[in-house]
């Protein structure tokens, strides 16, 4: 039996809210050369169905995904970024069917004292370098919950870092619209 290819919906942007804000590379470079990636471990997750969801293809529902990455206080020559995310799948008439949920931590650990560096370089450290380095653990949650949950083929895409952001604390928005079946 042949197999084919399953590509995933094309992600649209969900309106942001509020202006988006630039990202400093250049001064998160110099704390990035400074760390080193600890772990990467799940605080919390959840997931739960509206009805049983055999036979619904994950091609022909709304995925809405939305998710945050921010800076938080640690002891020590510590970085943490919490990064919570949120994905609801919905029938084309907005009936809910399934959602998951939850919050990841990733835990930097830096060799030099955190007061070398400038706050907001270490806040949007946390926040970028965070969300991407827990995102492979994200996809797989999501994907991994929604199959359990009866949905299969949720395949969320690779992230990679925009140059603006949501304003500090709001989340990022992806929305995948249902696929029209091929005639």
């Amino acid at each position: 039996m042949g197999s084919r290819k399953r590509e995933p919906p094309t992600p649209k942007p969900g309106g942001a809210v509020g202006p988006l804000r630039s990202i400093d590379y250049e001064a998160i470079r110099v704390v990035s050369r400074a760390c080193t990636l600890l772990d990467v471990t799940v605080e919390r997750f959840g997931g739960r169905a509206s009805q049983p969801l055999a036979g619904i293809s994950a091609n022909s529902v709304k995925q809405d995904m939305s998710f945050r990455g921010q800076h938080r206080a640690m002891p020590g020559e510590l970085v943490a970024a919490m990064i919570e995310f949120r994905f609801v799948v919905t029938r084309a008439d907005g009936e809910p069917l399934c959602e998951t949920d939850g919050a990841l931590w990733a835990i930097y650990a830096l060799n030099e004292p955190v007061a070398t560096f400038e706050p907001s370089a270490v806040d949007q450290f946390a926040e970028v370098n965070g969300l991407y380095h827990a995102w492979a653990f994200v996809r797989e949650l999501v994907a991994s919950s929604c199959s359990r949950l009866g949905l299969a083929g949720v395949l969320l895409p690779i992230w990679t870092p925009p140059k603006e952001f949501p304003a500090l604390g709001e989340f990022h928005h992806i929305v995948f619209e249902p696929v029209a079946p091929a005639s």
